[in-house]
C-alpha cells in the first residue's frame, strides 16, 4: 500500500514539475481557449484553486509543455515534462 502511495506521488512530481503563481493580470487571456490550450485532464485544477477555461499554451520545446492559467494567486506558470 505504501509503495502505491509514493508510485503515485512520483508519477505526479513526474508530470507537474513547475507550478509557480504571480499576482497581476496578462492579456494572455484574450480570445477563445483553443483546444491546444487546454491542461492535460490528468492535472487537478480544482485542487490548486485554478481556473481550466483559462489555460492557455505558451510554448512547447523538446517536449516539455509551458502553460499559463489563472488562479486564486494570480498567473500561474505551469511546466509539464512528458
Amino acid at each position: 500500500m505504501k509503495t502505491r502511495r509514493i508510485a503515485a506521488v512520483q508519477a505526479a512530481a513526474a508530470v507537474l514539475t513547475l507550478a509557480g503563481c504571480s499576482p497581476g493580470s496578462s492579456d494572455l487571456y484574450t480570445g477563445e481557449q483553443a483546444e491546444h490550450d487546454r491542461l492535460p485532464a490528468t492535472i487537478d485544477t480544482a485542487d490548486r484553486a485554478w481556473d481550466a477555461d483559462s489555460s492557455r499554451l505558451l510554448a512547447t520545446h523538446e517536449g516539455v509543455e509551458f502553460y499559463v492559467v489563472s488562479g486564486e494567486e494570480g498567473d500561474c506558470l505551469i511546466t509539464l515534462e512528458p
